[in-house]
This record gives C-alpha cells, sequence and structure tokens, in this order.
C-alpha cells in the first residue's frame, strides 16, 4: 500500500530567486564558494589524517565525504557535534541521532546518516553520495537551502530519504527516480518547484511518498 501526500507547485525559483515562467531552472547551479571550500577543507583534513595510510579506498571516500558535510553544513554551529572530525575516533562514533549500533554495518561501512534537527546550515554536498552502503539518510528540520545534488540518485542502497522542512529549492530532480529501493520518501516543506517526476509514484518498494510544499 503506497500512501502519497500530494505535492503543490510553488513559485519557480532558481538558485534562490522567484524565476520568470518562461526561464529554465533545469541546469543546476556551479558550486558556491562554500560548496567548494568544504570539499577543498575535507580533503586537507584527510590528508593531515595520521592513520591515513591505514585506511581502504572505501574508508577513505567515507570520511571524506563526512568530513565534506561537516564543512558544508557550518558543523562547528550544530547542536551537537561530538567528536566529529576526530582523528582518533573512528567516524561511526561521531555523533548521530541514531542510536550507535544503526550508524555502521559489521564491516564499519557507514549505513545510517541521521542528523535531523541538529541545527545544520548550509548546502548538501554531493560527496554524501560516496557513502556506498547508505541506507537512511535522514536531515529533517535544519537550514539547508540549495538544490538536491543529483548525484543523490546513484545512491541505489537507500530506503528511507527524508530532507523534509528545510529550505531546499530548485527543480525536482529526476535523477531521484533512481533511488529504486526506497521505501520512505519526503521532501515536504521545502521550496521545491515544477512537476513531480512519474517514476517516484512507479517505485515499486515505496511505501510512503510525501512531497508537501
Amino acid at each position: 500500500l503506497l500512501t502519497i501526500v500530494v505535492f503543490f507547485v510553488t513559485p519557480r525559483r532558481c538558485h534562490g530567486r522567484r524565476a520568470d515562467p518562461d526561464s529554465d531552472c533545469s541546469v543546476r547551479a556551479p558550486r558556491n564558494m562554500q560548496e567548494q571550500m568544504s570539499d577543498t577543507l575535507a580533503e586537507i583534513w584527510l590528508g593531515q589524517d595520521p592513520n591515513l595510510s591505514t585506511y581502504s579506498e572505501e574508508r577513505r571516500l567515507q570520511r571524506v565525504a563526512l568530513a565534506t558535510l561537516y564543512y558544508a553544513t557550518n558543523g562547528d554551529d550544530w547542536d551537537e557535534n561530538t567528536s566529529w572530525l576526530s582523528y582518533d575516533v573512528h567516524e561511526c562514533q561521531w555523533f548521530s541521532k541514531a542510536a550507535s549500533f544503526q550508524v555502521c554495518d559489521y564491516n564499519g561501512n557507514y549505513v545510517t546518516l541521521d542528523l535531523h534537527s541538529n541545527g545544520l546550515s548550509g548546502t548538501l554536498p554531493e560527496e554524501i553520495s560516496f557513502l556506498a552502503a547508505l541506507e537512511k539518510l535522514d536531515m529533517h528540520m535544519n537550514d539547508l537551502y540549495g538544490q538536491i545534488p543529483t548525484e543523490l540518485g546513484l545512491m541505489d542502497t537507500l530506503a528511507y530519504f527524508d530532507l523534509a522542512s528545510n529550505g531546499l529549492m530548485g527543480p525536482f530532480a529526476l535523477e531521484l527516480t533512481n533511488l529504486f529501493k526506497v521505501k520512505y520518501f519526503n521532501v515536504s516543506f521545502n521550496e521545491l518547484a515544477g512537476p513531480i517526476p512519474s517514476g517516484l509514484t512507479r517505485m515499486n518498494s515505496m511505501v510512503e511518498l510525501s512531497l508537501q510544499a
């Protein structure tokens, strides 16, 4: 049984500005200075890790993805950021709203990214897609803005996707219809605009779909 909450189209915006009805917002805005700085800072942070030589390529990508998220969303100002970016603490033990046993699987792969209602402010970095085993992404009730990265559509392990109650804007990313394992999908109460990709309502795995404006 699929539950659908109807999506009402909001006034079109292009990268934060109200758009002319005939304008084309389909092209994602170039990465702004904050986004460029966040991935640079994350690479520098990783490069200074004294344990770097012991990590697999997958572990390096996992750590740089989380570090980029931290810098892109002003991690120093989060409500809670215990152990984040610590070289001495495994990233599976960094603060999360999820229970400690839910954050990573037995192989140390990050499977639950839950930072809802935690004072995140900034843009979602495309590097989140480096978390190749992620099953749950929950960042509702923060101050995230900009567009939802199209790269998130590559995360074919996601089953739970919640970015509700933020300030995300722009057209609805068609690539998100590739999340064929998603059961719960909620992007309500943002500033998304435009048509709903028909593929979302045809996803066999979907149990609850919420797209309310």
